[in-house]
């Protein structure tokens, strides 16, 4: 039997769980991106961050024959914080059109721009997906 495992966090797990859900008959996976339970310091610790999940652990899962996808986020704990929210954003750009890439969010809570700030994010999208 195959089977889709639509949200699962494999980044903190061994092989040998990937091992076992082929085993299993999980023959894909989505892996959304999460808060690492502090505070993101530099863009750069989220270019880290997107580059394993789009490179290392889609080559890790395929080592069992198991296709990783994934999703990324600028989590809300550092959308507030402008430095590192913009550059995170053009960080985006480079990535959005990865192939094992299911989607892409820009959270901003407690903002008072948040109309603005969502409508800037499908106005990336949509330039990003334009230049095809």
């Amino acid at each position: 039997m195959k089977l889709f495992d639509p949200h699962i966090h494999m980044t903190s797990r061994t092989t040998d769980d990937y091992q076992a859900m082929a085993a299993a008959g999980i023959r894909g996976i989505i892996e959304p991106a999460f808060w690492l339970g502090q505070p993101r310091t530099s863009v750069g610790t989220f270019q880290d961050y997107f580059a394993s999940l789009i490179g290392w652990e889609r080559f890790r899962a395929s080592q069992f024959g198991v296709k990783h996808y994934c999703t990324i986020a600028l989590n809300p704990k550092e959308a507030n914080n402008p430095k590192i929210a913009e550059g995170v954003i053009d960080t985006v750009v480079g990535v959005l059109l990865h192939e094992t890439l299911r989607c892409c969010c820009k959270q901003r809570l407690g903002v008072s721009d948040g109309k603005a700030q969502i409508e800037g994010a499908l106005d990336l999208h949509g330039e990003v997906l334009d230049g095809r």
